[in-house]
């Protein structure tokens, strides 16, 4: 075995060591290049041509396989029912002001709520906001908001 091709033998497996070690999908595209750098050295002698081929397999692996193994890789979001409330009809329960806030029945829950206007009991509202178990609300009609 030649000396460039250990030199490309052990480049990727010190790769492959370096992404097993950081899961980052940061060097695994090294290790590509450098088997494929490690195979050219097989047909020729020419450091050129080898260190070519890594760079330009390299470069090619990471622009073609990088984003599809990110959406594999990074974890997804996960959706919660609050965000679904935003938008949904309220009923005040308990009169919602500035000042102190209130309480709303949302699909048979009871909500805390705040509004920047004052809301009756029996009022309907409109939900524009989750913030943790507390509802941020607005009147139905438009013209009290």
């Amino acid at each position: 075995m030649s000396t460039p091709m250990l030199v490309w033998l052990i480049l990727a497996v010190v790769f492959l060591i370096v992404e097993g070690l950081t899961v980052a999908l940061v060097s695994v595209w090294f290790a590509i290049g450098a088997a494929a750098a490690f195979i050219t050295s097989v047909f020729t002698d020419s450091m050129l041509i080898q260190a070519a081929v890594f760079l330009a397999v390299s470069c090619a692996v990471l622009a073609a396989l990088r984003p599809w193994a990110m959406r594999r890789v990074q974890p997804r979001h996960v959706a919660t029912n609050a965000g679904a409330n935003v938008g949904k009809t309220a009923q005040v329960i308990e009169a919602v002001t500035p000042a102190q806030g209130g309480r709303v029945r949302l699909d048979g829950v009871d909500w805390a709520a705040r509004c920047a206007v004052p809301l009756e009991k029996g009022e309907l509202c409109r939900v524009t906001a989750v913030d943790g178990a507390t509802l941020a609300v607005e009147p139905m009609d438009a013209r009290r908001a």
